[in-house]
């Protein structure tokens, strides 16, 4: 009868949609300087690091092989593990906060990491 609503189905039928004039694939960034030219790559990348989508097929929506490959899923930062990391080097906030930038898949954790370091921070100032 129907087949089963799977998250690739789903990001496939979205992927579908997408008008390719106004969401250019990356190899036309030699023809035209789109800024939302690698959305398209940027989304799917963040389904692949979130399990959402098998990297092999990153490609086949894409409708052409990516520039680079697409992020491996343990890649995916959690809130605890960059929440010790900034405690150890106070660094790494400023680094993370340039992170937001790349649009990874990444920036749920980040600002919730951030976000408990700096009320953790505020709260010890109130005291």
């Amino acid at each position: 009868m129907f087949a089963p609503l799977t998250p690739e189905f789903c990001i496939s039928q979205a992927m579908n949609q997408v008008d390719s004039t106004v969401f250019p694939p990356p190899s036309y960034g030699m023809i035209s300087e789109s800024l939302l030219q690698d959305v398209r790559q940027e989304f799917l990348f963040s389904c692949v690091l979130h399990s959402l989508l098998p990297a092999e097929n990153v490609e086949a929506l894409l409708g052409e092989a990516p520039f680079t490959p697409p992020p491996s899923p343990e890649r995916r930062c959690t809130k605890d593990d960059l929440v010790q990391q900034i405690v150890g080097d106070t660094d790494r906030l400023s680094q993370l906060i340039k992170q937001l930038e790349t649009l990874d898949g990444n920036a749920g954790a980040i600002v919730a990491a951030v976000t408990e370091v700096s009320t953790s921070i505020l709260l010890s100032f109130k005291c």
